[in-house]
């Protein structure tokens, strides 16, 4: 009996033993080492730490490409930035003030006397290429408001006041001031109406032509190579010198019966005419404008206001701004 027992715990041990190693086995998690991860037949790596790490490979690269753009970047705004205040600080170092008045040299001071000695009554610059495209029928809205510069430019061979191409259309000399040689110069001949080119008056010349208004009862004289032109009614009359260039009379009612300065500063109330603005136009009372290329009057009775104006080609080259002065001094009521 007590050899069976025996044999009995003895069988009871080698199962107990035996089962240990299994549970153990069930227990121990054995890891195998991938071949991918041997260096030199041993491996180190597992296949999950070297996927980690081949993660880590990858992503490497693309931060160091963001971080060189990010410095990319800040190195441009930075020379930008250097580059626009070192201009803000050259551009205001060149700056010149124009206050500082620089000195004229001797050959600047003789152009500029060459070109701006006024003369009396003789044509003036002024500086406009406008074509004229339809003529004015009624007073001009603005009066001007400034004198204008009156060089001496445009040529007078014999010095006499009367320009070259006055002189053509008079007939008279340009080489000579006295061309009739009747001892009277050719500018007080023809301020005086009379023919600087001849014997008696200016309106005897071939040269000359006489306009007579059917409407409005005036007359003045004009070169005769000009010609003539007029609205339906007479009330503008205009003596056309070349497609562009021209004198014109204009005739408006004087509704108010006024005296040709209350109306003129009815006009132009923001035009205070002095002593020097007085004209003449024939023997009528008149106003003339501030650059003296419209004279305004009115008849004894007050009846019509008369705008005469001289319209040139080029403000600054008024060629026949003496003949302007003549139909001025020609005009007639009759």
């Amino acid at each position: 009996m007590n050899v069976i027992n025996e044999q009995l715990n003895q069988i009871e041990k080698n199962r107990s033993r035996l089962a240990e190693p299994e549970k153990s086995a069930d227990q121990i998690v054995v890891h195998k080492m991938p071949s991918s991860a041997k260096i030199d037949n041993h491996s180190f790596i597992t296949g999950s730490i070297n996927a980690t790490e081949n993660k880590h490979v990858r992503t490497t690269p693309e931060k160091t490409k963001f971080l060189g753009l990010i410095i990319i970047i800040v190195g441009i705004l930075v020379i930008a930035a250097l580059a626009y205040f070192g201009y803000r600080y050259f551009s205001q170092e060149a700056k010149v003030d124009n206050n500082v008045e620089v000195p004229l040299t001797t050959e600047d001071q003789n152009s500029e006397l060459e070109f701006t000695l006024p003369v009396e009554n003789e044509p003036i610059t002024s500086s406009s290429s406008e074509v004229i495209a339809e003529v004015a029928t009624s007073t001009p809205e603005t009066p001007p408001t400034e004198e204008p510069t009156r060089p001496v430019s445009i040529k007078d061979s014999d010095a006499d006041g009367l320009f070259d191409v006055e002189e053509y259309l008079l007939g008279s000399d340009i080489t000579s001031t006295d061309s009739d040689s009747d001892s009277f110069q050719d500018y007080a001949e023809t301020f005086g109406l009379y023919n600087p080119a001849g014997n008696g008056k200016l309106e005897t010349s071939s040269m000359i032509s006489e306009y007579r208004s059917p409407s409005y009862n005036f007359s003045v004289l004009y070169p005769a190579s000009w010609s003539v032109g007029s609205t339906s009614d007479n009330s503008s009359v205009v003596f056309k010198i070349n497609s562009s260039s021209f004198v014109q009379i204009i005739v408006e009612p004087n509704t108010e019966k006024e005296e040709i300065a209350a109306w003129y500063q009815r006009q132009f109330p923001s035009d205070l005419v002095s002593g020097e603005r007085l004209a003449k136009l024939g023997t009528l009372d008149g106003i003339k404008s501030s650059d003296d290329l419209i004279v305004y009057a009115t008849d004894v009775a007050k009846e019509n206001i008369f705008i005469v104006s001289y319209v040139p080609e080029n403000e600054n080259m008024l060629e026949y701004y003496n003949i302007f002065l003549v139909i001025l001094k020609s005009f007639s009521l009759f």
